[in-house]
């Protein structure tokens, strides 16, 4: 049956294939609900994507041995850059470099063979004080040989990781996935001892390492040599895809104590004490 409608045209189907034919779309239709569902906000497709992209730009020339380009089947190798700690896309130097595990491009169009999540990042630190655990006081006549006092603490803290990515993808041990997932306890008990001849309060602290920086994706070609990264595209810029922020928060932690309100003083007959001179603040590790 066809239908018009001012010069449009519509083939209708016959009634009998309707009993058939809405069903499927039906089915079709609650097909993609479901996909369109099950997506989470904030996911990355750039990072979900088992394949990177083909296009790559080459930054340097470097051939490995020949005895690695012989077991590259076996234990796949790659250089690093001359310049490991520098983002090729920002131009930004960091501190630090992690490398993820190479794989083989399965990409038949692809100008390599081998690529790897390279992860370039600096190293912010944060003091916060624990307040569970009292702070000490040093009067002029403690200190010496003997502790004013000592600290105790049991604590899980958690590991935050804010990336795209896995820990395995970035080349993160077991231990930082499990702290990840699970939290790092922290366990301690320190003794304060103290020079003598100062007045001072000592405030425990907790010092914790953030690794901040971003990952981009390296390319190598061991048959020519050619070392280089992959470059985002325009939704990449667009949306903040890639590459990939990378921030790993309480990634270490240390006990430390600040001394502050410090006088130098000097002992007199009985209770009595004489301040001299006013002392900086410091801040040191307890061991």
């Amino acid at each position: 049956m066809i239908l018009r409608f001012e010069g449009l045209q519509v083939r209708t189907l016959p009634m009998n294939s309707l009993r058939f034919t809405l069903p499927l779309l039906m089915l079709l239709n609650l097909g993609f609900q479901g996909k369109g569902f099950a997506q989470t906000t904030g996911d990355n497709p750039r990072a979900s994507a088992s394949e990177p992209s083909g296009s790559t730009v080459i930054l340097e020339n470097q051939a490995l041995p020949q005895s690695l380009n012989e077991s590259l089947a076996y234990d796949l190798r790659m250089p690093e850059f001359r310049k490991p700690t520098r983002d090729p896309i920002s131009g930004a130097t960091y501190e630090r470099v992690l490398y993820g595990p190479v794989k083989r491009t399965q990409n038949p169009l692809a100008s390599y063979s081998l690529f790897r999540n390279v992860t370039v990042y600096s190293v912010k630190l944060r003091r916060e004080g624990i307040s569970d655990l009292p702070s000490m006081h040093q009067s002029c006549f403690d200190g010496g040989k003997y502790p004013i006092g000592n600290w105790q603490l049991t604590r899980t803290l958690s590991v935050e990781l804010r990336s795209s990515l896995k820990c395995g993808d970035l080349g993160l041990g077991a231990e930082v996935s499990a702290s990840v997932s699970e939290g790092r306890t922290f366990s301690m008990q320190r003794a304060l001892i103290v020079a003598e001849g100062i007045e001072a309060d000592y405030v425990p602290l907790f010092r914790q390492e953030d690794w901040v920086g971003t990952t981009f994706i390296q390319t190598y070609e061991p048959r020519t040599g050619d070392l280089g990264f992959i470059p985002p595209n325009i939704l990449d810029d667009a949306f903040g895809w890639y590459p990939y922020p990378f921030l790993l928060k309480n990634a270490a932690t240390v006990f430390e104590v600040s001394r502050q309100n410090a006088k130098s003083c000097k002992p007199m007959k009985g209770n009595e004490a004489e301040i001299t001179t006013s002392l900086p603040d410091v801040i040191f590790p307890l061991d």
